[in-house]
């Protein structure tokens, strides 16, 4: 394997997205790593490969969504081979995967051994970045674990979500099953044409567990450090992109009911953040332009969405969102709480560019208790719909 080789096979790869690239540049690499370690002189391709862009959003399922999947995979019946444990398996892996947020690879991987039901543990050994990690488990997965142990016929198959002829199943093999419950349980496509992936059911794992510490009165960034273990990720950096996909970055809503503000029209925010000094002179407030509205406004009922006009809070600072301080931004006659419009509306009128800005709402804050919901049951599912609407908007500004 020489340079002048592996270049060549590269070259043929040039025009190619970024991702096959990379891809490309790691085979030939791993591969002249083999070659070393078999004791060839192999030219080694150096580590430094082409970046991939992280642009990528993962899919966040929604409750409702996952009861459904589950459901249509506890339909499942024997494979055309007849073999008796695919009604069982298939159930398991995924509540598997949801309810830990485990790689598919390192699931099936699993031996026998590596359960300990008893105390409601999983143990994966050198998984992704050779990282190796003991899981606890929740009473309702451990019990439903037990069940399926209980049923499962492994006829000395050393796993634990034993294929046949003593092998494990193929990670291939469930996502392929797995799109086919997307299906059936009518998940939407992406606009890319495709069904969310499995590996989403990871993405949704984290996200929901942010989300809970969030709900438990704990700063999440205080929990990134135990979730990023739990995952296996190589680093906290990786567990708190999920940060930016929990319910805490959406705008929250001071007054009204749900139904009330599911369409809200800033006319002004108050300017409790930093963007937006850079650009405007201080002041408590800064206005929407009222022709902007109107136009905005007569779009919005032209496509038939009803919505509400008011002030808005501005604020980067999502930890000082207290109670006393609350009540103040009520007083002053803010109806929500989001972290962009304030600086938005400078950066604008600095620009002198058009601007209206229409926020879609989620948490309510206007009780004692915070009250989370459901974003993808209120309104995230339906977010190429809101898209739709912003740029009929834009077109008529």
């Amino acid at each position: 394997l020489t340079k002048k080789l592996v270049e060549g096979y590269l070259a043929q790869f040039h025009a190619s997205k970024p991702r096959t690239i990379h891809a490309n540049q790691s085979y030939i690499r791993q591969y002249g790593l083999f070659l070393k370690q078999m004791g060839y002189a192999p030219y080694i391709y150096p580590d430094t490969l082409i970046q991939c862009p992280k642009d990528f959003t993962p899919y966040i399922f929604s409750k409702s969504e996952i009861y459904r999947i589950f459901e249509c995979a506890d339909r499942i019946g024997p494979n055309k081979n007849k073999f008796v444990n695919t009604p069982y398996i298939y159930p398991a892996i995924l509540r598997l995967l949801y309810g830990c947020g485990t790689r598919i690879g390192e699931t099936v991987r699993l031996k026998i051994e590596d359960v300990n039901l008893s105390d409601g543990i999983i143990t994966l050994h050198n998984s992704k970045n050779n990282v190796s990690r003991m899981l606890p488990l929740s009473d309702s997965l451990t019990t439903y674990l037990r069940k399926y142990d209980s049923r499962v016929d492994r006829s000395g198959n050393a796993y634990f979500f034993p294929a046949l002829h003593g092998e494990c199943y193929s990670p291939v093999t469930i996502r392929n099953t797995f799109r086919k419950l997307m299906a059936q349980a009518e998940i939407p496509l992406l606009p890319t044409g495709k069904y969310p992936r499995i590996h989403d059911l990871r993405h949704t794992f984290a996200v929901n567990s942010l989300e809970q510490s969030i709900e438990h009165g704990l700063d999440p960034y205080c929990s990134l450090p135990a979730l990023s273990t739990y995952m296996g990720h190589k680093g906290v950096e990786s567990t708190e992109y999920y940060l930016r996909l929990t319910k805490h970055y959406f705008i929250n809503v001071l007054h009204y009911t749900q139904a009330q503000a599911d369409i809200i029209i800033p006319t002004s925010a108050v300017r409790d953040e930093g963007t937006s000094y850079h650009y405007l002179e201080a002041t408590d407030e800064v206005f929407a332009d009222q022709n902007s509205i109107n136009k905005m406004a007569k779009c919005l009922e032209k496509c038939g969405y009803p919505y509400i006009k008011g002030k808005t809070w501005t604020t980067d600072a999502i930890y000082r969102e207290t109670e006393s301080v609350i009540a103040e931004r009520k007083k002053a006659g803010c109806i929500c709480v989001e972290m962009e419009c304030a600086a938005a509306l400078a950066v604008t009128q600095f620009r002198k560019i058009p601007f209206a800005q229409f926020l879609y709402s989620a948490d309510n804050l206007d009780s004692p208790k915070w009250e989370p919901r459901d974003l993808t049951e209120y309104g995230l599912s339906n977010a190429e719909k809101y898209m739709v609407l912003a740029f009929e908007c834009a077109i008529n500004l």
